[in-house]
C-alpha cells in the first residue's frame, strides 16, 4: 500500500527530486512483485524520471508488464528522446525483449523518431556545446535492428543533418563499431561519412618533429610574452623565466591559452622565483594515440561501405 501511494503521488512530491528515488522505487515493485505496480511505476514515474540507468534495472521486468493496456502506450509516448541515453536504453530493451514489447516498440519508433534531439548552440560562446554520446547512439542503432526502410531513412538523415549533436569522433564512430556487424550494412551512409572523414585524417603526415620549434603564435605583446615567443619558434627545449609571481601567473595562462606543448613548473629559489618552461612531445603522441585508433575503427567499418 505505501508503495502504491508513493507512486501515485509521485508528481506533488519532493521525492522525484531525488536522483537516486526512482530506482529504489522500482526496487520496492520489484520486491513486492505485482504487475499492477509495475503497470502504475511506469505511468506515473517512468516518463519524468528516465534515465539509461532505470531503464537497465527496468529491462528484466520487461515481460511482466501488460504492453496490451492503452495508458501504457499513451505513457511512453510521452517519454521525450531528450535526454538522449535513458528513452535510448528503454527502447534497445524493449527490442531486444522480442515478444509484445518489441511490436510497441515497432509501432512506437516513428513518434520517437520524430521528436529525436537537435543540435542547439550554447547562448554563450564559454558555454560547451551539447552533445550526446557513443553508448546512447549505440543503443539507438541497436534498437533498429526491427525498423522499417522508413525509419532508418529518418534516422539516417537526422544523424547526418544534425552533427553538432552526434559528432563524428566521440560518438558516431564508436557506437557504429559498437553496434554487430548484421547490422552495420543498414547505415552505409553513415559508414561511409565517419571511413571518409578517418581517410582524410591519416592522410596527414603525423611524424614527430625533429627539432623543438613550436609554431604557436601568443595574442599577447608583452615583454614577457616576448620572450616567451621568442622560445616557442626557438629549436631550444628548456627556457627559464625568473619574474615576480603576478608576471608568472600571466605566462602560465598564456602558454595555457595558446596550447602550447610544453610543460611549466616553479623552481622556488632565489628571488624571484622562476618558471621553468619545458617542452614535450605530447601532442605527438596524442597524434600517433589517434592514429592507432583511426586505424582500428577503420579495419572495423570500412567492410561495411
Amino acid at each position: 500500500a505505501l508503495t502504491h501511494a508513493i507512486i501515485q503521488r509521485w508528481h506533488a512530491g519532493e521525492l522525484r527530486r531525488a536522483p537516486e528515488a526512482p530506482r529504489r522505487l522500482l526496487s520496492l515493485v520489484e520486491e513486492q512483485a505485482q504487475p499492477a505496480l509495475l503497470t502504475a511505476f511506469l505511468l506515473r514515474v517512468l516518463p519524468t524520471s528516465i534515465t539509461a540507468e532505470l531503464a537497465e534495472e527496468l529491462a528484466p521486468l520487461l515481460r511482466h508488464i501488460d504492453w496490451t493496456v492503452d495508458p501504457v502506450l499513451d505513457a511512453l509516448q510521452t517519454i521525450a528522446p531528450a535526454p538522449l541515453a535513458g528513452w535510448a536504453r528503454l527502447f534497445r530493451r524493449l527490442v531486444e525483449a522480442g515478444g509484445p514489447a518489441r511490436r510497441l516498440a515497432d509501432v512506437l519508433r516513428p513518434d520517437w523518431l520524430a521528436c529525436l534531439p537537435t543540435h542547439t548552440p550554447p547562448a554563450n560562446a564559454w558555454q560547451p556545446a551539447r552533445v550526446t554520446t557513443s553508448v546512447a547512439v549505440t543503443d539507438v542503432l541497436v534498437s533498429m535492428q526491427t525498423a522499417s526502410a522508413q525509419d532508418l531513412s529518418t534516422l539516417t538523415t537526422h544523424l547526418r543533418a544534425q552533427r553538432g549533436y552526434y559528432p563524428l569522433d566521440t560518438a558516431l564512430i564508436p557506437a557504429l563499431c559498437a553496434v554487430p556487424a548484421t547490422q552495420r550494412s543498414a547505415f552505409a551512409a553513415l559508414v561511409a561519412d565517419c571511413v571518409a572523414h578517418l581517410d582524410a585524417r591519416i592522410a596527414v603526415d603525423i611524424t614527430p618533429p625533429t627539432h623543438w620549434r613550436q609554431p604557436e603564435v601568443l595574442g599577447c605583446d608583452c615583454r614577457d610574452c616576448a620572450e616567451l615567443q621568442v622560445f616557442i619558434g626557438a629549436d631550444q627545449r628548456v627556457a627559464r623565466f625568473a619574474v615576480a609571481k603576478e608576471r608568472r601567473t600571466h605566462l602560465h595562462r598564456q602558454i595555457e591559452a595558446y596550447g602550447c606543448d610544453m610543460k611549466h613548473s616553479t623552481e622556488r629559489k632565489g628571488s624571484p622565483y622562476t618558471l621553468v618552461c619545458t617542452k614535450t612531445r605530447t601532442k605527438s603522441a596524442a597524434l600517433a594515440r589517434q592514429r592507432a585508433a583511426d586505424l582500428a575503427a577503420l579495419a572495423v567499418l570500412r567492410p561495411a561501405v
